[in-house]
């Protein structure tokens, strides 16, 4: 039985996540021995290159910029902030490599087509690159005394986890190396792995092969951002982007939920047998199918989207969501989802193909 749902999507809504962008992918990176940006045109004409992950410093203008690592290089190496550049450089000629990226200033965010392509390639920027170094501003771990444990619980209470654009940058890199706030290295090993994890809100198998991630359910994905944040609204929806494999227009000044509503439309696109999409809770009456934003899933548990070869793919339409499901009522005195209207809605139980490991959820759907 097909189910049909309106979500109060606009015909726009969807039309504009089929309008892909096209990207040169052209990529700007910091010389380690002259601190100038070249150029690289090309996935295959870009070599091999350390990539910096951190917390940008507050206020975001103290950070070094494109235009002053172009247009005045004596000015950016005077700013504070450059020892984040120095430093990286230095740890990447000790590691014989040439080049570094930075998205402070390896992006020129005064140019919307320069801003939108490295947003739609950041992921492949961390997955493609040499070693990725994390910079741990707010961590002081070589302290005299202190036992490891406790060094590594402040590991994880670092700010670092709390920022969206941090996931991908956790997961991408094929290499990862943890520097404190003296750009001394934390030495690794399986008890910070567990941290990361913990911390990260994702599991250690993702970390130990992150190809591992695309086995993962959408909504056990959209839960490990749940708990995260960002400077822009929009930048919630957009720093997920190569947790999901998707691509999309840039549109500053469309809102959160627009984005985020954009974000999901695409995913359902890609990953049409995925019905976890729908399993996420939230307080709200007039919330439809979709979710408002990542925290919409906070407590999703574990769960395995199930396909089998008679699932069908559900899809947008211009009248809502085409789902096919087998739907059964609800016998008088069981819980059900909450109406504007009491009496004029019928009530049906959609079970979606999905397991659930190691928690009870029911997904309630009114019609």
């Amino acid at each position: 039985m097909c189910l049909a749902l309106s979500l109060q999507a606009r015909a726009a809504e969807y039309s504009i996540t089929s309008c892909k962008p096209i990207y040169s992918h052209a990529m700007w990176l910091i010389n380690v021995h002259s601190y100038a940006l070249e150029e690289f045109l090309g996935e295959g004409e870009t070599p091999p290159y350390a990539i910096i992950s951190h917390v940008w410093s507050r206020p975001a203008s103290a950070e070094v910029t494109f235009r002053e690592m172009r247009e005045d290089l004596a000015s950016a190496q005077s700013k504070p902030c450059f020892m984040k550049i120095f430093h990286s450089c230095v740890i990447a000629k000790s590691h014989d490599l040439s080049w570094v990226w930075i998205d402070t200033c390896c992006i020129d965010k005064t140019s919307s087509a320069h801003l939108s392509e490295a947003i739609n390639s950041m992921y492949r920027y961390y997955r493609d690159s040499a070693e990725c170094l994390v910079y741990l501003a707010d961590v002081s771990f070589h302290q005299p005394g202190v036992p490891r444990a406790k060094k590594l619980e402040a590991v994880g209470q670092s700010r670092w986890f709390s920022r969206g654009w941090t996931l991908q940058e956790l997961i991408a890199p094929k290499k990862r190396y943890f520097y404190d706030e003296n750009w001394e290295i934390i030495p690794g090993g399986s008890d910070l792995l567990q941290i990361l994890a913990k911390a990260g809100n994702l599991p250690v198998k993702i970390l130990e092969d992150r190809d591992q991630l695309s086995d993962i359910s959408v909504a056990n994905r959209m839960a490990m951002a749940s708990k995260r944040t960002t400077t822009r609204g929009e930048d919630m929806a957009y720093c997920l982007f190569g947790i999901f494999d998707v691509n999309l227009p840039i549109l500053y000044g469309e809102g959160a939920k627009k984005a985020f509503r954009r974000l999901q439309l695409e995913i359902m696109t890609t990953s049409p047998f995925d019905h976890s999409i729908f399993s996420w809770r939230a307080d709200r009456s007039d919330s439809g199918l979709l979710a408002s934003s990542p925290s919409d899933f906070a407590n999703t548990p574990s769960i395995q989207h199930l396909v089998s070869y008679l699932s069908v793919p559900f899809s947008m339409t211009n009248l809502g969501l085409s789902i096919s499901c087998t739907l059964t009522d609800m016998q008088e005195g069981e819980r059900v989802a909450p109406s504007r209207s009491a009496g004029s809605i019928h009530h049906v139980l959609a079970p979606l193909q999905c397991d659930i490991v190691d928690d009870e959820f029911i997904t309630y759907v009114s019609t």
